[in-house]
């Protein structure tokens, strides 16, 4: 779709190009801030980005899991997220990998 990429700097061929995108469904997946007038529509690339709805989800669990165990919950909570990093670390290997 983009390899054969010819820009223009007009809104028709943002547009257009956001009609494309196939990763426009993502975009429900994250807190988009509403603290200013305009819709938010650049993010800078040296950040954490925006923040993932499913990781507060995450993060209460790993924080269930310290309250309820204490140091032994340290154990538990490490399977559940070696598992959770390994997916991840799988998704952005391909990701990376396809843009290559």
């Amino acid at each position: 779709m983009f390899s054969e990429l010819n820009f223009q700097n007009t809104l028709s061929f943002a547009q257009e190009m956001d009609a494309k995108d196939p990763l426009a469904h993502f975009r429900n997946e994250f807190y988009i801030p509403d603290f200013h007038t305009n819709t938010v529509r650049y993010f800078t690339g040296n950040s954490l980005g925006l923040q993932p709805k499913r990781v507060e989800k995450f993060l209460l669990e790993e924080l269930g899991a310290w309250r309820k165990f204490g140091v032994e919950g340290h154990f538990e909570a490490k399977r559940r997220s070696m598992s959770r990093i390994m997916t991840i670390w799988t998704i952005a290997s391909l990701v990376a990998t396809s843009r290559s």
